[in-house]
């Protein structure tokens, strides 16, 4: 009797920690990338009538059409809990940035930053 109380209270107490420990997912952690641009080779591209134009510092790039209407802006910035310099450099191939980090895309939408997962192909609320 002592043993089937003992394990049924263990029982309980397993079930307990377990569920305690499940987070529910959160709706809305993700959103599509701005239409303005695909990723192509591991590297952000800008769609055909699109141009970038990049900070003066560096950091920001820009990307609008013909009509001068922009359509996306991001961010180069150092991830990961990691610290350093992160530029957006412009390639035949792509936009990427490059530093002495672990740099990687930020966009800002409505005030809320969100990181581009090149590997996913959208954008994961910070």
């Amino acid at each position: 009797m002592k043993k089937t109380m003992l394990f049924f209270l263990f029982s309980m107490l397993l079930s307990f920690a377990a569920s305690a420990q499940i987070k529910p997912v959160k709706k809305n952690d993700t959103k599509p990338l701005p239409d303005c641009v695909i990723i192509k080779g591991g590297k952000l591209q800008a769609k055909a009538g699109y141009t970038v134009e990049v900070s003066s510092d560096g950091k920001i790039f820009t990307v609008s059409n013909a009509k001068g209407t922009v359509s996306g802006t991001f961010t180069c910035t150092c991830g990961g809990g990691s610290s350093g310099d992160c530029n957006a450099k412009v390639t035949t191939f792509g936009i990427v940035c490059n530093g002495n980090c672990n740099c990687g895309f930020v966009v800002v939408i409505k005030g809320v930053a969100y990181s581009v997962d090149l590997s996913a192909g959208l954008l994961r609320k910070n």
